[in-house]
């Protein structure tokens, strides 16, 4: 009786799963399995949504080294440092040099080594 149980339930979940395989049973031939999903399976778990347009041009920020894509506004040299020693010297250091997270600065002609070290400078 337990073994029959548990042939049913295997064959169940196979049936959830969209098995059309034979189904081996320990004391049975194999039991084809149809089917039960509509349509097939996604690839990936159906989480989120995608990104709006809004969304995106809030996150893509490419500025050139002329300033080119910079957001409207003003600033100095001076309140940038202010800036970053405020909200970001606490994980990338002091100078760039990296700390809690990755550097900022340095990795010149890195980028073919064994080892390149991804930075804006490199």
């Amino acid at each position: 009786m337990k073994r029959a149980l548990l042939t049913a339930k295997a064959l169940a979940l196979a049936s959830t799963l969209g098995c059309t395989a034979p189904v081996p049973t320990p004391h049975a031939a194999a039991v084809p399995v149809a089917p039960v999903l509509a349509s097939p399976r996604p690839l990936a778990p159906n989480l989120g949504r995608h990104a709006t347009p809004a969304e995106i041009a809030r996150l893509d920020i490419d500025i050139a080294p002329d300033g080119t894509g910079l957001p409207p506004g003003s600033g100095s040299p001076a309140e940038g440092a202010g800036i970053y020693a405020a909200r970001c010297a606490h994980c990338h250091g002091a100078a760039g040099e990296g700390g809690l997270a990755d550097p900022l600065v340095g990795g010149v002609g890195t980028l073919t080594s064994a080892k390149p070290l991804l930075t804006v400078g490199s």
